[in-house]
Parts: C-alpha cells; structure tokens; sequence
C-alpha cells in the first residue's frame, strides 16, 4: 500500500500594530509519501517547505526532510 499526501498552510496577520521582526504572513507546504511492503512494517519520507515575511526586515524560507519507519509487534 501507498500513500501520498499533500498539505498546505497560510497565516496573515490582521493586525496595524506588529512591530519590527513580528510575523506579517507565513506559508507552509508538505509533501509525503508512506510505503507499505508488509503488513507489519511502514516507512515514509517527507518534505516540508516554509516561508516568513516579518514586518520592517526580511523574509525566510526554510527546506527541510524527514524519513520515519515503523514497526508493528
């Protein structure tokens, strides 16, 4: 069995009074697919992309994976 899923986040700030550095938007986006081969056994990889407009400064992205397993007893 397979999986694939997908998952997207948006936050805006509804607020005139942040102050420098605070978080006016962010977006979030993951990606990942879970494999199956046997009943007692799972195992995933994911990717998760991230990125922050602050007020008065700079942006950010982030990049990031992960790999999980599973065991069943």
């Amino acid at each position: 069995t397979t999986t694939f899923n997908v998952a997207f986040g948006y936050y805006e700030a509804n607020n005139n009074d942040l102050i420098r550095g605070q978080v006016e938007n962010s977006t979030t986006v993951h990606v990942n697919l879970i494999w199956q081969p046997v009943s007692r056994f799972r195992m995933g990889v994911e990717g998760i992309y991230g990125h922050n407009d602050l007020r008065g400064t700079h942006s950010s992205d982030a990049l990031r994976f992960q790999f999980g397993a599973w065991f069943f007893f």
